[in-house]
């Protein structure tokens, strides 16, 4: 491979501070200075000025483009390939799977995850989940190169090529494990913790679950088992907090809190946070709870461990992968097991060595790492191209 520049087009419609857009800022932020001789080409809605990060601004081999194609459209299938196409790059990187249909220029695509087509919790019409294989298959078949984002998700991403067919996946899905945020595991002194906390109208004792309020991430079976656990004289003043945004009807949720009405107001719903708030709410909590029923990854086990606060997750997909065997593992579908863990936590059974375990865990997983193995991604597509 030589060194002379490359130019490289990134699908960065979804800037923003949670998800996708944070993966493309964190990974072009930490790219780019390591690679001064590459230009990063950024393609924005012309509604992202104001979430474009003040580390891309001021990169000189980073430029932005405005394109009208929304992420689900017809103009994103129809027209946004040629587009692209236009401007003759060597790669483009789709940062999720539903790259335009007419792109010709080779590309690299991030397959988070296939939680839209293994979980059928998930609310889909059936023509809107036709679209999604119909694009999931013609993207695997079609990408030079394929990152996902954990060991297990690849093996899953391998299993599915081979059910439609694709018989020379092996060779191109690649796991590059996601970063930790800058700050992650900065201190905060007690009296920012109790100041943001106090400002969420949250009080100690309480558990923590992050993440949008989807099925799998399974919060009614935390709401269940938090109902049984704060029947005890002596737990009855915990709290359970869940900080993330509700982005879809949540049945057995509401169901969950109907059941159990007589814990209903200890339950806090907290919406989005801010970055601050959300360290506040690590440092503060007793322990998360993060036993969804599948991830491709799972983020916040990582930033809990980080800040140095008990983790409580699944035993199954890739969390223990992400854990490193510094968390309590449940089986995600065992409310019991999971009431189980939290009582051990509030009795003070988590041991100290494995919060340093976990601590330890956290320190591997860096937007820096994530950055250069992506890289090297790029050039095994660039190569294999040649």
């Amino acid at each position: 491979m030589t060194k002379r520049g490359l130019s490289l087009g990134v699908d960065a419609r979804t800037l923003g501070a949670t998800g996708i857009g944070r993966y493309v800022t964190e990974l072009v932020a930490a790219m780019a200075p390591e690679h001064p001789e590459t230009r990063f080409n950024l393609f924005v809605r012309r509604d992202s000025t104001d979430l474009f990060d003040q580390r891309l601004s001021a990169l000189a081999n980073i430029s932005t483009f405005t394109t009208r194609a929304t992420y689900y459209s017809l103009h994103e299938q129809l027209r946004y390939g040629r587009q692209l196409d236009a401007f003759g790059y060597d790669l483009i990187h789709f940062p999720n799977f539903n790259v335009p249909r007419y792109v010709r220029t080779p590309y690299v695509v991030t397959i988070h995850d296939l939680i839209l087509l293994r979980f059928p919790g998930r609310v889909m019409w059936p023509g809107k989940r036709w679209l999604y294989k119909l694009v999931l298959n013609r993207t695997i078949r079609r990408a030079s190169m394929i990152i996902t984002d954990s060991d297990w998700s690849r093996r899953d991403i391998l299993a599915y090529a081979e059910d439609i067919g694709v018989g020379d996946a092996a060779d191109r899905v690649v796991a590059v494990p996601l970063g930790m945020s800058a700050g992650s595991d900065r201190p905060m002194t007690a009296a920012a913790i109790k100041r943001e906390l106090t400002g969420l109208q949250i009080s100690d004792p309480f558990f923590l679950c992050v993440g949008a309020q989807l099925k799998h991430k399974n919060i009614h079976r935390v709401v269940a088992a938090f109902a049984s656990l704060i029947k005890r004289p002596d737990m009855a003043d915990l709290r359970l907090v869940v900080a993330g945004r509700r982005t879809q009807p949540s049945p057995d949720l509401d169901d969950a809190l109907r059941q159990h009405s007589d814990a209903a107001e200890q339950v806090i719903f907290t919406g989005v946070v801010s970055e601050e708030q959300l360290r506040a709410l690590y440092r503060g909590a007793l322990a998360l709870v993060f036993v969804s029923e599948i991830e491709g990854f799972g983020l916040p086990i990582l930033e809990a461990q980080a800040a140095g606060t008990p983790v409580i997750t699944s035993n199954v997909t890739s969390m223990p992968e992400v854990a490193g065997g510094a968390a309590w593992l449940v089986k995600p579908t065992d409310r019991v097991a999971i009431g189980r863990a939290m009582r051990h936590v509030v009795e003070g059974k988590y041991p100290s060595k494995m919060i340093e375990a976990g601590r330890e865990n956290a320190r591997r997983f860096t937007w820096e790492a994530a950055a250069e193995a992506t890289y090297q991604v790029y050039e095994k597509a660039i190569h294999q191209k040649k």
